[in-house]
């Protein structure tokens, strides 16, 4: 469950000072899974005997099937069963197992402060938000645990993240009452770490599985880029009729790839468009849509 809470204090004329919250609150979802996978299929030897004889029958020490379900339960423990291979040689399955697993992903509190002052046909505003990612996590439990298949993941942890503040300053300006013209720029910096984080994945089988980096393309950036945004905008308003157009540039800062500037260096930049309709449909159209 989230809250959100505000207020607005106008000390003068025209100018306004705000703060809002947003309490942190965690996703959760519920799931049935289910890992099937298939063991050595059904060959044919020159003979034209089932390769799973190849090398001995079954109890043989060279049996084929036998070697593979021997595997199978040093991989598996306890949770394997080895009555699922040799049920049906010519399709070679070894596990056919369900579970259900519940995932949750923690969103950060979100504090931020802002003020905008009004003359005439100009308006300036200005903003700021914090964001506390440090103790945001994703992670995955399963009911019953199987390794190797179904093993409990700590997707990001507390601490994985670095805590934020992000600023943006704006201004509109309106030539007439039906028309208003809008700039606005926004710094975000990244929350993520540079270099990423070392870290067990799977918290509850650290003997079983080597130390894996949070970083690269699986999980989290090991060079995350700090963003500028700069946006543009119209808006006409007739009667309980308002029309909006919009676009937005959005820049990622370029950081070296290296201490080598040979080796290059990361950037990105995108742009983005959108126009918008709006109908007053209150006693008292009209207004402006922007108020």
């Amino acid at each position: 469950v989230e809250f959100v809470a505000g207020a607005l204090w106008e000390p003068i004329s025209g100018w306004r000072i705000g703060v809002t919250m947003k309490t942190p609150y965690t996703q959760e979802g519920d799931s049935d899974v289910r890992s099937y996978r298939q063991g050595p299929n059904r060959r044919v030897n020159v003979s034209g005997e089932d390769a799973s004889l190849e090398g001995g029958p079954p109890g043989d020490p060279w049996n084929t099937y036998d070697i593979w379900a021997g595997n199978m339960s040093t991989v598996f423990g306890d949770s394997f069963d080895p009555d699922a291979i040799g049920a049906d040689p010519a399709r070679g399955i070894f596990w056919d197992a369900r579970g259900h697993v519940t995932s949750r992903l923690r969103i950060p509190w979100r504090v931020g402060f802002g003020s905008s002052y009004r003359r005439g046909r100009w308006t300036v505003a200005a903003d700021a938000y914090w964001s506390q990612w440090s103790a945001s996590y994703q992670t995955l439990r399963y009911a019953r645990e199987v390794t190797g298949v179904f093993m409990n993941q700590d997707i990001t942890a507390p601490g994985d993240f670095l805590d934020t503040w992000e600023v943006g300053l704006g201004g509109r300006f309106e030539p007439t009452p039906a028309w208003s013209l809008c700039l606005g720029t926004r710094y975000v910096p990244t929350h993520r770490k540079n270099g990423g984080t070392t870290r067990y994945l799977f918290p509850n089988h650290k003997d079983a599985i080597p130390a894996v980096a949070v970083g690269g393309a699986s999980f989290t950036s090991a060079k995350p880029l700090d963003q500028i945004l700069a946006s543009a905008g119209a808006g006409y308003t007739w009667r309980r009729h308002r029309w909006d157009v919009a676009v937005q540039f959005r820049y990622n800062i370029p950081i070296d790839e290296g201490q080598d500037p040979l080796e290059g260096r990361i950037s990105a930049w995108s742009i983005a468009a959108g126009i918008g309709y709006t109908i007053s449909l209150g006693p008292r159209g009209g207004g402006r849509a922007l108020d």
